[in-house]
């Protein structure tokens, strides 16, 4: 049990203050302040050059570190048995060498693109040209990147793991699929490559609720729980 009642604790989601609370802390002692994200960084994307050598075709983007619990493996399988000529692009940092051997492997290169290491004017450019993005992880607590997806305007279909259902409303922003059930993520996957304008009106909502997440906004709240301590 933590014992130490002199702090306050600043967490990303309700997730996290509920372990805090199950270890003890009184909920007086807990502030949620969930990530931000930078809007008018987002938007200068639309001036930044392609990354990919073919940007004629449509794809979807998955923006996540190479590493075991983000589930791409189980992606890449899913997206193999989905019978389109949309294109996957998975970017994000490589952080473990040998599962992204092992991923690129196993990948069809002609349907599926893995950019490791990927700029950030790069990964902005990715999200601005997508048709939506997907995050299939198997753990997370509140992922940066499905905000930065809402803040291009895209939906997001992604694990309802950790506390991603505090960022998406399944059916509005995103949809919300199971990490474990490769049937979900397809149908998923599917709804929202076929379905255009299903994709603009998720992408709509999904910008307005990245509008509220702003980086200011969470300073305001961050700096207002330190002014506690002040007074």
């Amino acid at each position: 049990m933590i014992t130490d009642m002199t702090s306050k604790y600043i967490v990303l989601s309700s997730l996290e203050r509920t372990e805090l609370m199950n270890l003890g802390v009184p909920p007086s002692k807990i502030a949620v302040i969930p990530n931000g994200v930078d809007i008018e960084q987002m938007d200068r994307g639309l001036r930044e050059s392609p990354i990919l050598d073919d940007t004629s075709g449509e794809f979807v983007f998955c923006a996540a570190r190479f590493s075991k619990n983000k589930n791409l493996e189980l992606l890449v399988r899913v997206f193999d048995s989905v019978d389109t000529s949309t294109k996957l692009v998975i970017a994000g940092r490589l952080t473990d060498p040998t599962y992204f051997q092992r991923l690129k492997a196993q990948i069809d290169t002609s349907k599926i693109t893995l950019l490791p290491n990927a700029k950030d004017s790069e990964m902005r450019w990715l999200y601005q040209n997508c048709l939506f993005t997907v995050l299939p992880s198997s753990m997370e607590t509140s992922p940066l990147v499905i905000l930065e997806a809402m803040a291009a305007s895209k939906p997001v279909v992604a694990s309802d793991v950790g506390a991603i259902s505090s960022l998406i409303v399944n059916g509005e922003t995103g949809i919300l699929v199971s990490p474990t059930n490769p049937g979900d993520i397809a149908k998923g996957l599917v709804l929202l490559m076929r379905n255009e304008g299903l994709r603009l009106s998720m992408g709509k909502k999904a910008r307005s609720f990245a509008e509220s997440r702003s980086w200011r906004h969470a300073a305001e709240l961050t700096l207002s729980v330190m002014e506690e301590f002040v007074h």
